[in-house]
């Protein structure tokens, strides 16, 4: 049959079957002959030219079949002969020697050899060997079991029970021993067979998921959330604490200098009682568990309270109330202490600069703040000048205001007004304040003016050293101020003109002074210049009488007996110059252009003393009025002089001829 079957292809080749397309039928039986599997129908491969089927353990066989040898064989066969025998560990199954499980009933059949049982071949009653590995690595009873050691389990991992995959979070490893991740610190997720976690939740409480890493951590300092806590700088805690309040997941905060409150309640800083707010920024009053404000007064000094948001801040925008200080152009609270911003009781800031009150920013009193003064030079408005016992600038008395002013003491400010009983400083003309000072409107603080240029004397308004503001009609000089003959004596107008405290002698208006009382200046017994002293001329010697304010001469008698009175200078002369030429006792001449002889010289002789030259035969008129004589002498030489011939001659004196009764001269 089997030769038949074998020769079946040669057969449908000599017909010319398959030529015409014909395909040779599947081989479905057991056993049947095959050159290849594809001989072989579904299930079945080609072994040793026999379609078989293969089988790793019983149940891989149909009814009446058994697993021998890693192949299917009918359970009746098994019997049949075998050529020469089999080796050790096999059987002969249907004429060949196949592992059979009465062959190897204490081992496994790998390539139709018994093997003995082990972990990599594992088995029993012949049945086919397998490896045993991943879940199942350990061969008990020729049976891959999950029996196993921490390395046994391939990328599974071994826990008490066996081996497991190793991706439960209750057992969770790679070739090593299970965690249970939902205890462990590292996550409770097993994620890639490693306790890892995905967010927060997936750790111990105060811990953080790294999400880099996928591993809970205590170090938070990279932002990450805590689990049932907040996160303070780099570690976890539970959010309760004063020093350490957050929600979940969130950033502690310090309450003990948050503005929202000194208390921690439910994760977040807040307040039970206004003991809870003494230190925040918000304002001291607990509303609704926050601090905040009510009014100014419950901010910090130097702040306001927005009555919308009930919050403190440096604003006082908008017409807001600063608790203490004022509120500058800013729209800014400030301490109120400056000059360029001051105020207090949260009020809007002035700036002093220019004030009336003063350009300082002082106490007025009571704690408040205004613009005022702590010196005079802090007063820059001139109608308020003096810094006030108050510390603010303006006016007490007359004597505050300037010169010219009247202080109102109503409302302490310098007016040019006199009236309403205002005292000037200065005199009131019935209207205005006056200085004082002028001539012509001269008073005393507080009185009335007067005009000095309306009197004959001391006509000068003036001030006495020794009563500053108390003017009065006087003088400075007698010249403008005084009457005539009057000196200005210690600021008065006086007779008296001697000197005061020694030195020299006051100046008379009009005369001279001669050591006690003013004179004219024009008599001989006083005579002198105006505002000058008087000379007592009678009393000289020579120019005996008053010329011109002066002591000079007239006539020869207010001459010595050798001097000639000059008509030229109006003083006595010795009578031996041009213009002043002649002898005692007589008037000089004026010789003009010519020459006065004296006796030294040649012409009028030995008793001759001075005569002016003439020219004999010339101008009939050349000695018509000179008192030496009206003729023209020939004298000795070329010299002429004025003489005479005889007493008609001469308009004074008596012609004296010379011893030679040659020429003669008025003497």
């Amino acid at each position: 049959m089997r030769a038949n079957f074998l020769r079946l292809p040669l057969l449908l080749a000599l017909f010319g079957l398959e030529a015409a397309g014909c395909t040779p039928p599947l081989v479905t039986r057991i056993g049947g002959d095959c050159r290849t599997t594809n001989d072989c129908t579904s299930g079945l491969v080609c072994i040793d030219s026999r379609c078989e089927k293969p089988c790793r353990a019983p149940a891989d066989c149909g009814t009446g079949f058994v697993c021998t040898g890693e192949i299917c064989v009918q359970s009746a066969s098994i019997e049949a002969p075998c050529e020469g025998g089999c080796a050790t560990g096999q059987s002969c199954v249907q004429g060949r020697c196949l592992c059979s499980p009465e062959s190897c009933a204490l081992g496994c059949c790998v390539s139709n050899q018994c093997i003995e049982v082990s972990d990599a071949s594992c088995g029993a009653n012949g049945s086919v060997c397998v490896a045993c590995g991943g879940l199942t690595p350990t061969c008990i009873g020729g049976v891959c079991t999950s029996a196993c050691d921490a390395s046994a389990c391939g990328l599974g991992c071994c826990s008490p029970g066996g081996c497991q995959p190793g991706l439960a979070d209750t057992a969770c490893g790679v070739s090593a021993a299970c965690v249970d991740c939902t205890s462990s610190g590292a996550g409770h997720k097993c994620l890639n067979g490693q306790c890892a976690c995905t967010s927060e939740a997936d750790c111990e409480a105060l811990r953080v998921c790294i999400g880099s890493t996928g591993r809970c951590s205590a170090d938070c300092s990279g932002g990450q959330a805590c689990r049932d806590g907040c996160c303070a700088g780099a570690g976890c805690r539970p959010g309760i604490e004063q020093t350490a309040c957050g929600p979940a997941g969130g950033v502690c905060t310090d309450c003990t200098t948050n503005p929202q409150g000194r208390r921690c309640a439910n994760g977040a800083c807040g307040c039970a009682d206004n003991a809870d707010c003494v230190t925040s920024a918000h304002g001291s009053e607990c509303l609704g568990g926050v601090c905040g404000c009510a009014a100014s007064d419950d901010c910090p000094l130097g702040q306001a309270c927005n009555q919308a948001t009930h919050q403190c801040s440096s604003s006082c925008a908008g017409g807001l109330v600063c608790n203490g200080g004022c509120c500058d152009l800013t729209d800014h609270c400030v301490g109120g202490t400056g000059a360029a911003a001051c105020g207090s009781a949260g009020a809007l800031c002035k700036s002093c600069a220019g004030n009336s009150a003063g350009d300082e920013c002082v106490n007025v009193g009571a704690g408040v703040r205004d613009c005022g003064c702590v010196s005079s030079p802090d007063c820059s408005d001139p109608k308020q000048p003096v810094c006030r016992g108050t510390g603010q600038c303006g006016c007490d008395v007359a004597a505050d205001c300037p010169a010219g002013q009247a202080c109102d003491t109503t409302t302490h400010t310098c007016e040019a007004d006199c009236g309403a009983g205002r005292l000037c400083n200065g005199c009131c003309n019935g209207i205005d304040c006056l200085s004082g000072t002028a001539n012509d409107q001269c008073g005393t603080t507080g009185g009335s003016c007067f005009s000095c240029q309306a009197l004959t004397d001391n006509k000068a308004c003036t001030t006495p050293a020794q009563a500053i503001g108390a003017n009065r009609c006087g003088c400075t000089t007698a010249s403008t101020h005084c009457s005539s003959l009057k000196a200005c004596r210690s600021g008065l107008c006086s007779t008296n003109c001697s000197p005061v405290g020694g030195g020299a002698n006051l100046a008379c208006n009009g005369g001279c002074c001669d050591g006690s009382a003013c004179q004219p200046g024009t008599s001989a017994g006083a005579c002198g210049p105006i505002g000058g002293n008087c000379s007592a001329c009678s009393g000289q010697a020579s120019n005996k009488t008053c010329v011109n304010r002066a002591c000079g001469c007239t006539a020869p008698s207010h001459c010595t007996a050798s001097q000639c009175c000059s008509t030229f200078t109006d003083l006595c002369s010795a009578g031996n110059t041009q213009h002043a030429c002649g002898n005692g006792g007589l008037m000089c001449d004026d010789c003009g252009a010519r020459t006065c002889l004296g006796a030294d010289d040649p012409g009028p002789g030995t008793n001759v003393v001075n005569a002016c030259q003439c020219t004999v035969g010339g101008s009939p008129t050349q000695c018509s009025s000179m008192s030496s004589g009206t003729a023209c002498q020939n004298g000795p030489g070329s010299t002429d002089f004025c003489g005479c011939n005889s007493a008609v001659n001469c308009s004074a004196g008596t012609c004296t001829r010379d011893p030679t009764n040659t020429v003669g001269i008025c003497l």
